[in-house]
């Protein structure tokens, strides 16, 4: 299960100060897969999954004084949207856990495509879009002895990620790849009580793709 929130204020200084453009942009989706893993060599395995996917995209648009768009002086219109969508498709990964060292290692590298169809969407037509994507990942975990949490016990993690996009996610995101790297804390709480979650994790991520740049923060749960 996913949710995302996009809510960036733009700013544009050069044409005309302290105008803003205030875009929300919002998802949740839910997705079901079953497949199988059969093992390779070395401790490799590959997993086949077939999937399922169920979400809702809502989209809130308030434009305020700008010159360069049809809205009165001091007026504010609106662009609201909503679209509920299935989602059909399948993946197929390669990946390894390693112990090397004090080191806890996983590879990834997984193909993953799934197409979207509008649900009781009259306005939407026929229109459809595919999620077509290639990733390779590897996070690295290192246990810091000297370092506790509320006296549980810590690692450092250390990932980076490079995914190729194809198709409509390419269009939409305007670039066909995007890499990432992060530097991070993870949590043991397999002895905290908390029901099957075994560990947290905050991470800090660096992003870079073909014209645009920027960081992320994020929070995990490892079950």
């Amino acid at each position: 299960m996913a949710y995302q929130k996009y809510n960036p204020v733009l700013f544009f200084p050069e044409i005309a100060p302290g105008v803003d453009v205030d875009v929300t942009w919002a998802s949740v989706a839910a997705t079901f897969g079953v497949g199988w893993e059969f093992p390779l060599k070395n401790d490799w395995r590959i997993r086949p999954v077939g999937h399922v996917s169920l979400g809702h995209v809502t989209a809130d648009a308030s434009i305020i004084d700008f010159p360069l768009l049809p809205v009165n002086s001091g007026s504010a219109d609106s662009v609201d949207g909503n679209l509920n969508a299935l989602g059909l498709g399948a993946s197929v990964a390669v990946f390894k856990e390693a112990q090397i060292g004090l080191w806890q290692a996983e590879y990834r590298l997984r193909q993953t495509f799934l197409e979207f169809h509008p649900i009781d969407e009259p306005q939407a037509g026929g229109a459809k879009a595919s999620s077509n994507q290639t990733t390779l990942f590897s996070r690295h975990r290192y246990p810091l002895k000297d370092v506790r949490f509320f006296n549980l016990a810590t690692l450092l993690v250390l990932d980076a990620g490079l995914v190729y996009y194809h198709g409509d996610a390419a269009k939409v995101l305007d670039t066909d790849w995007l890499a990432t790297a992060g530097v991070g804390i993870e949590i043991d709480t397999s002895r905290a009580g908390i029901p099957s979650v075994q560990a947290g994790r905050i991470m800090l991520n660096g992003v870079i793709a073909e014209d645009f740049d920027g960081f992320s923060i994020g929070l995990g749960l490892r079950f």
